[in-house]
C-alpha cells in the first residue's frame, strides 16, 4: 500500500480509538440499567464528555499516544545509534506520561523537554490505569517487568500505534513482530499472560487491516494460530506460575474470539445482554471479544463504537479498541465528522498518525536525509 492511503488510515485508527474512548467515559463501568436511566432506552449516543468539555478522551488515549510517540523515537534512535529495542524506548515514553500523571519514576532522569510532555492538556489525570501507573514508579530499569498477575483491558488499549507501524516495509513477517513487541510491551505492566497476549492479538489484526485486504474474521483466524504457536512470546518468562499459566490463557482467548466468529456467522448483533454473556469484568480477552464483535457486525463505525460502549464492562477501553478497528474499516470518511470536530488532543492524533508511516520513509540518520534535522527535535533518540 502506498504511503498516502497508510496515513489516512493509520489517523482513522487512531481518531476513531480516541471517540470510542471519549464515548465510553461517562458510562464507565456502570451498570447496563443505570445508563439507561441516565442516558434512555438506548443508552449513550453522543459525546458527553468529562469535566465538563465534550471530547474528552482518558488516560486510555493517553498512552496510546505516548506508545506512538515512543515507537517513532524508537525507529529514529535505529536510525542514529544503530540499536534496537523498540520496547525500552516505549518504556520510556510511558514513564514520560507517568510524569504528567504526578507520578515520579525510580528511573530518572526522564526526558521531558519535548513532544506531548509540552502538551498542558496532556497533563490532565483522567481516570489512568493505576496498575500501570504504580508498575512504571517501581521500574529500576527499562524493560522491567512487574511481579504481578494483574488482567486488565489497560494492557491493550495503547496497542495500536504497534500494529500501526510499518513493520511490513522491513520486514516479512511483520504481523508476528507487532503481536511480540505488543505483548512484551503490555507486560511492562501487567503481568497476567490473557492480559499481554491480548495485547499482541490486537496489535496482529490492527497490522492486518492496515496492510492487506483481508477481512478481519480472516484476519483472526490467522492471530489465533500464531497465538498457539511457540513463537508468540518473545521475553524470558522466570516465574513457573506465569508460565504455566500461559496454555490457560491461550485457550481463554481463543474460546472467546471463536465464540464471537460464530456469533457473527450466525448474524447475533452485539447487545448489552450479548456482551454480558461473554464475561462481565474487565479482563483484556473479554475486552478484547466484545471490540472484534462490534468491529465484525458494524454496519457503520457509529453503530459499533455505540455498541462497544453501551454495556456494563470497560466501556471506555473496550470503546477504544472497537474504535481502533473501527477506524481501519471505514477509514477518515466513516468518522461522524461532528465527533471528529471536537475530540481533544485530534491535532497529535493527526501529526503522529501521519509520522508513523511518513517518517520511516523520509529519515536517514546523521543528518544525511533531507527531514532528519526537523524530526530528530520531534522525536530524539531517547
Amino acid at each position: 500500500m502506498k504511503t498516502a492511503p497508510r496515513i489516512e488510515l493509520t489517523q482513522a485508527c487512531l481518531f476513531g480509538g480516541a471517540i470510542g474512548d471519549a464515548l465510553g467515559a461517562p458510562v464507565d463501568s456502570l451498570s447496563w440499567e443505570r445508563i439507561r436511566a441516565r442516558f434512555g432506552p438506548d443508552g449513550v449516543r453522543d459525546l458527553v464528555g468529562v469535566d465538563g468539555l465534550r471530547g474528552s478522551v482518558t488516560g486510555d488515549t493517553q498512552t496510546m499516544l505516548f506508545t506512538a510517540e515512543g515507537m517513532l523515537r524508537a525507529y529514529v534512535r535505529i536510525q542514529e545509534r544503530e540499536i534496537y529495542d523498540p520496547v525500552a524506548v516505549i518504556h520510556h515514553a510511558l514513564m514520560r506520561w507517568a510524569l504528567t500523571q504526578g507520578i515520579a519514576p525510580a528511573l530518572s532522569p526522564i526526558d521531558d523537554k519535548v513532544g506531548l510532555m509540552s502538551d498542558v492538556r496532556l497533563h490532565q489525570r483522567r481516570a489512568p490505569d493505576e496498575t500501570s501507573l504504580a508498575a512504571l514508579e517501581q521500574a529500576p530499569a527499562f524493560t522491567w517487568q512487574p511481579d504481578n498477575q494483574i488482567n486488565h483491558c489497560a494492557a491493550l488499549t495503547r496497542a495500536a500505534p504497534i500494529g500501526l507501524f510499518p513493520w511490513s516495509d522491513f520486514l516479512l513477517r511483520h504481523r508476528e513482530r507487532a503481536f511480540s513487541v505488543a505483548s512484551e510491551t503490555a507486560r511492562l505492566t501487567h503481568g497476567h499472560p490473557c492480559a499481554y497476549l491480548s495485547a499482541g492479538v490486537f496489535a496482529y489484526l490492527i497490522n492486518g487491516l492496515l496492510e492487506s485486504e483481508q477481512p478481519l474474521d480472516t484476519l483472526l483466524a490467522q492471530a489465533l494460530a500464531f497465538l498457539e504457536s511457540g513463537a508468540c512470546i518473545g521475553f524470558h518468562i522466570s516465574d513457573d506460575d506465569e508460565r504455566a499459566s500461559l496454555s490457560r490463557c491461550q485457550i481463554q482467548i481463543r474460546f472467546l474470539l471463536e465464540a464471537v466468529l460464530d456469533f457473527h456467522a450466525q448474524g447475533s448483533k452485539p447487545s448489552p445482554q450479548g456482551i454480558k454473556m461473554l464475561g462481565a469484568d474487565r479482563s483484556a480477552q473479554v475486552s478484547l471479544a466484545v471490540a472484534v464483535w462490534c468491529a465484525l457486525a458494524a454496519e457503520d463505525y457509529r453503530q459499533g463504537v455505540l455498541w462497544a460502549v453501551n454495556q456494563a464492562g470497560d466501556s471506555k477501553g473496550t470503546g477504544l479498541l472497537a474504535g481502533n478497528l473501527l477506524g481501519l474499516r471505514f477509514s477518515l470518511g466513516g468518522l461522524p465528522p461532528a465527533w471528529l470536530e471536537v475530540l481533544e488532543l485530534r491535532n497529535w492524533m493527526d501529526v503522529l498518525g501521519h509520522d508513523l508511516q511518513w517518517l520511516p520513509q523520509v529519515y536517514v540518520g546523521h543528518g544525511h536525509g533531507a527531514y532528519d534535522d526537523e524530526l530528530i527535535r520531534r522525536y530524539p533518540p531517547s
